[in-house]
């Protein structure tokens, strides 16, 4: 849908999917070095 959409907030969408997406690989990299992610409080799956 993004992609084909001609609509001017198609940019703004994209740069966010973007923006997230490059988190999660620092993410993933920083925990591949041997870091450990902060828990966080009240999201634990019980």
């Amino acid at each position: 849908d993004i992609l084909v959409s001609n609509s001017p907030s198609r940019d703004e969408r994209l740069k966010a999917l973007l923006a997230i997406l490059d988190l999660a690989v620092r993410d993933v990299h920083f925990l591949l070095e041997g870091g450990q992610m902060p828990v966080k409080t009240g999201a634990t799956n019980e």
